[in-house]
Parts: structure tokens; C-alpha cells; sequence
């Protein structure tokens, strides 16, 4: 059998994505893409657009896989702008893949995005996966399962929500999620006591002060380069059904000492996206802001408040550590996602030195 694998061209989005959304592949598919999302993802990228390979069955056509590499800037430790992509839509078909035996699709895929990611001066190739083996076999090193966490807002709904998504949960386990709703709950009244006084505003991306908000951007890590252009597309031009919002914060003095970027679904589960805080700010004082932003959600009529646990990076281990002291509990889920990594052009990053937020994701994990 022969395979053909090429970049995508427009007039073969709709085929792939009738791929994505119907062909049976290597994880569940969850959710239904439109094509007006696809276009946003790959095609209206924030630099260019992304990367993205088909691999299809020379006599018949079909499409037996697809990955793509969507190109991400970031800023690396030292500060400066880098390029990086992100690895998404890693689908095989799992029928056609019989008919080309022990041929291993997917890092003949990934060996077509690799090179086309040297010639762009790409520095390396990062996303999150279930199917970690897979990628370890095409040379990508796999580190730590991401993290949930709730906070409670209302039991209750919580309970009924939970439950939906938990099919098949005996009387016992259904007890104790909702002994632990309840207990949750309750011990955030003991937690959300604020002392500090700050002004707090809604504001639109367009309101934000660029240079304050770079300022706030982790250090001495690579993360995300969150400029307005960025977060425009990102989250202004996104269009999928979370909203999302952004609130400033400012101390006595009226200067600027956080941003905290938000979103919610339409059942009123609230998603931490980032936190930005002042450098100088200490543990109590971003204790004291996160507290203020969650009684801001409070009064949303939001049912909880979910966040992302990275274990890999010391900032995103701070950063639970400041959660837990505000009421979250995280917990560890065997079919969560590991966070995947390659250099490509002799870089030699390593995941601790990458710092992690929801934004990270795209919100497609």
C-alpha cells in the first residue's frame, strides 16, 4: 500500500474536517468541531498559519491521519521572542491503519512537520496527549499528567453536574462526591477573608497597558508572549462556545498589580485561564487578589471555579500551592493528558524550564 502525505489546502478543510468529527481514531472524540473553529485554529494563527499534514491512501484518498503544528510565540527565559509549535490533531484511523501493516503513520507524519519546523527556525515542538507511548516512540520525552482542581461554589449543582459527566458511579462514590461538595464548600468560608484592599475592574483586552502587562510575565522560564495580539486571537477572535473575561487590579495608589484572565462555559463553570501578578507582590498579597477574583465569580451565579495543575515547572508548583491556600482541591486523574516535549534546531529545553497555564491549551484540553 502506498501513503501520500502532504500539507493541507484549503479546498481539503471540510474533508478533514469530516475526518475529525466522524472517523474512528486513537482517542474519543468528545466534542464537535465547525469549521469556522478550524479556520480560527489553523488557518488564522496568530504569526502565520499552522502546520498542517495529511496522511491519505495513495488509490483511494482517504484520509488515514492527520497532525498539525500550530505556531506558538513565546518568550524565553532570557526574555526574548522565540518560536514554538504546538501539537494538535494527532488522529489516526485506526481501520485504515490495518490495511499498512506494522508502518508507523504517525512519526512519518511527525518527520514531514519536523523538518518543515526547521526551516521556520522553530525551537521546539511542545502540546498534551493521552497517547503518550506513541509519541515516545517518535522521540518526544513525556512528562507529568495534568492536574484538576474544583472549588465549590454551589453543592448542589456541582453534585448534578459532576454526575452527568460520571456515568455508572455506585451509591458510594456518588456519597462521597457529594460529601465532598459540601465539604469544600464549607471550607472556603474560613478561606475567603480578605484583608487587603483593592480596586478591582472588569476591562476589555483593548484597556490593557501592554508594557505593565509584559511585566508581569513569568521569569527566567519560556512562557507564553501575551500581547494584546496574542490574546486577541487567542481569546477576542476565539469561537468556541466559552466565553471569556479579564479583570485589572490596582492597589491603593492606583497602580497596576494583576490582571487575571478568565472564562465560562453555558452551565456557569468558571475556568482559570492566568493569573498575571506584579513581581514584587508576596504570597499573601496574591493570596489576597485571588480571594477578591473569586468573590467577583461568587456573585456570577457560577456553580465552580476550575483550574489546571502543571507539576513539571516550579512557578506552576507555587501557583497550586497559592490555589490550595484558597480553597482548591487538586486531584490526579489517570486519563488526563501528559505534556509532551521535542526540540527541534539544537535547542536543549526541558519541560521544567516551561511555564504552563490553561492559555496553554487552546481550550481544546
Amino acid at each position: 500500500m502506498s501513503l501520500n502525505i502532504k500539507f493541507l489546502k484549503t479546498e481539503q478543510i471540510d474533508k478533514v474536517l469530516h475526518f475529525f468529527n466522524n472517523t474512528q481514531s486513537d482517542k474519543e472524540r468528545v466534542f464537535f468541531r465547525p469549521r469556522k473553529e478550524f479556520e480560527w485554529l489553523f488557518v488564522e494563527s496568530v504569526i502565520k498559519p499552522s502546520f498542517y499534514v495529511i496522511a491519505s491512501d495513495s488509490l483511494s484518498d482517504e484520509i488515514v491521519g492527520t497532525n498539525a503544528g500550530i505556531i506558538i510565540p513565546m518568550l524565553s527565559h532570557l526574555g526574548e521572542p522565540v518560536l514554538t509549535c504546538k501539537s494538535e490533531d494527532s488522529l489516526l484511523s485506526l481501520d485504515l491503519m490495518i490495511k499498512f501493516g506494522k508502518r508507523d503513520v504517525l512519526k512519518e507524519m511527525l518527520d514531514v512537520l519536523e523538518e518543515k519546523y526547521r526551516t521556520d527556525n522553530v525551537n521546539f515542538v511542545w502540546g498534551f496527549t493521552k497517547a503518550k507511548n506513541s509519541f515516545k516512540r517518535c522521540g518526544y520525552t513525556i512528562h507529568n499528567q495534568i492536574r484538576g482542581s474544583f472549588y465549590v461554589i454551589k453543592p448542589m449543582q456541582f453534585y448534578k453536574y459532576r454526575i452527568n459527566q460520571l456515568h455508572h458511579q455506585s451509591i458510594i462514590k456518588k456519597l462521597m462526591l457529594l460529601g465532598f461538595a459540601w465539604n469544600n464548600c464549607f471550607k472556603q468560608l474560613f478561606l475567603s477573608i480578605t484583608f487587603a484592599q483593592f480596586a478591582l475592574k472588569q476591562i476589555r483586552i483593548a484597556e490593557i497597558d501592554e508594557e505593565i502587562l509584559k511585566t508581569f510575565l513569568p521569569k527566567n522560564v519560556y512562557t507564553l508572549y501575551l500581547n494584546k495580539e496574542f490574546l486577541s486571537w487567542r481569546i477576542s477572535r476565539n469561537p468556541s462556545s466559552i466565553t471569556y473575561g479579564l479583570l485589572e487590579f490596582r492597589d491603593l495608589c492606583g497602580k497596576v498589580i494583576s490582571y487575571f484572565i478568565f472564562s465560562y462555559d453555558k452551565g456557569n463553570c468558571y475556568f482559570i485561564e492566568q493569573f498575571l501578578f506584579h513581581e514584587n507582590l508576596n504570597d499573601k498579597e496574591k493570596i489576597q487578589i485571588m480571594k477578591r477574583a473569586f468573590a467577583f465569580i461568587k456573585k456570577r451565579n457560577a456553580t465552580m471555579i476550575r483550574s489546571m495543575g502543571f507539576t513539571d515547572n516550579e512557578l506552576n508548583l507555587k501557583e497550586i500551592d497559592l490555589l490550595r491556600k484558597t480553597g482548591f482541591f487538586f486531584f490526579e486523574n489517570k486519563e488526563a493528558s501528559y505534556f509532551i516535549l521535542k526540540n527541534i534546531n539544537k535547542s536543549y529545553v526541558n519541560a521544567k524550564d516551561i511555564y504552563l497555564s490553561r492559555l496553554n491549551t487552546l481550550g481544546t484540553v
